[in-house]
């Protein structure tokens, strides 16, 4: 749409409304979607459609009161407005699904919060330069003042510089404004910085007293390594210590991409200020995957078993599985025994995926009953890939020099022989 700025908006109320609705009706379709896949609870999707709602209905009632405010203003007043009416704009899309988002591999919200001055700076910058004020009427191409007269008594071409101007007069004499123009500009490129702590928390995180840190951290966790690194440096009472260390296991069931907050997780365990409970969640949770394998089999007959991997979030280093193999009953496992670590990156779901499919093998039953099938690992932790898998002569691993957790685990199925 071809948008004069000293015009009022050609974007009616009801049309922005329809519009607001279509991305409120949107917001839901994926919330429904990220509780589906587990990211959100019933309880927290009922909570953010009521937080979108607000939201939506907030952007469309202030948009049509812009509009209102635009009709009854002059050229010289119609830059701000289209500001204001561009920030409710992106207050709709990006709020509501940055609401819907927060939280998940897919949050958008904090991230993006600089385009809403970087848009309002950009419009104010765009009005100052070809700013008008007044009622005169003037040509297109030279300003020649035609007058305020109808226009319809116009003769066809500027008798100044001979531009056909019918339909096309501009309203205003031009005025450009400097300050107008620095002060959008000014505004948009300190959004810019100001809203992407990227460009100066990780100078100024030392700087910052350590309430003011944890509420940064708090609100917006994502991939702000410097800034958990300065936090891990900071002392912290059991309270809050505990309090932040639910805040990273929270986030970490929601997002097993951004490594950020486990680091300082892990640099906390380092300094035995993590209480056991905790550490042990921490470790725990990391890793949740189950045994798949058919319910029914026929004696004689090959099937395929797999892990069935629903998540898998690195530490501050890597994690990964040292694959002992499959078992049938109570025999040892070795079928499918990888000699090489299987690390997270091979075995994490995809981002639009509720579980990984991994480890297949082939096994085969003789003879009729239940049969227990086992699938036997060690989960470990480490600061990088070095230390690598070595299986000793009892079949088990050698537990790495660097590993932070080292842990067997056990998971099994039961499959009916036909």
């Amino acid at each position: 749409m071809n948008q004069d700025l000293l015009a009022p908006p050609k974007l009616t109320a009801r049309t922005f409304a329809k519009i607001v609705l279509g991305v409120f009706a949107l917001s839901i379709i994926v919330g429904i979607g990220l509780a589906a896949l587990g990211l959100l609870t019933i309880g927290e999707l009922a909570v953010r459609t009521a937080i979108v709602g607000v939201l939506s209905a907030a952007a469309a009632w202030a948009y049509a009161g812009l509009m209102r405010a635009a009709r009854r203003s002059g050229p010289e007043r119609m830059p701000m407005i289209h500001a204001a009416t561009g920030a409710a704009g992106m207050v709709a899309f990006y709020g509501t699904l940055g609401v819907m988002l927060h939280g998940t591999p897919f949050g958008v919200g904090a991230q993006l919060l600089w385009m809403i001055p970087l848009m309002i700076g950009m419009g104010l910058a765009a009005g100052g330069w070809g700013r008008r004020v007044g009622e005169s009427l003037h040509c297109p191409q030279c300003e020649y003042e035609f007058g305020t007269q109808d226009q319809a008594d116009a003769p066809i071409r500027c008798p100044e510089c001979g531009t056909g101007w019918l339909g096309r007069l501009k309203k205003g004499r031009r005025v450009r404004s400097p300050r107008l123009v620095a002060a959008g500009i000014a505004l948009a490129f300190t959004g810019m910085i100001v809203l992407n702590p990227i460009f100066y928390m990780g100078r100024l995180a030392p700087h910052l007293p350590t309430p003011l840190l944890f509420a940064s951290l708090y609100a917006a966790p994502k991939a702000a390594y410097t800034v958990w690194d300065e936090m891990a440096t900071r002392p912290l009472d059991p309270s809050w210590t505990r309090t932040m260390a639910e805040r990273v296991l929270r986030c970490r069931r929601k997002d097993q991409y951004d490594s950020s907050p486990s680091q300082w997780f892990e640099n906390m365990i380092a300094g035995k200020k993590i209480p056991a409970d905790l550490e042990d969640r921490f470790y725990r949770e990391g890793f949740q995957a189950a045994l798949v394998a058919p319910r029914r089999v026929k004696a004689g007959e090959a099937f395929i078993v797999q892990l069935r991997v629903h998540h898998a979030a690195n530490g501050g280093g890597t994690m990964g599985l040292m694959f002992a193999g499959y078992a049938i009953g109570d025999e040892p496992a070795s079928a499918g025994r990888q000699d090489k670590t299987v690390w997270a990156y091979q075995l994490r779901p995809g981002v639009l995926s509720r579980h990984r499919d991994v480890l297949p093998q082939t096994l085969k039953a003789d003879h009729p009953g239940e049969l227990r099938i086992r699938a036997v690992f060690w989960l470990v932790y480490q600061p990088s890939f070095a230390d690598e898998l070595a299986w000793q002569p009892d079949g088990m691993p050698l537990k790495p020099t660097r590993a932070t957790w080292f842990e067997r685990i056990e998971t099994e199925a039961i499959v009916r022989v036909e």
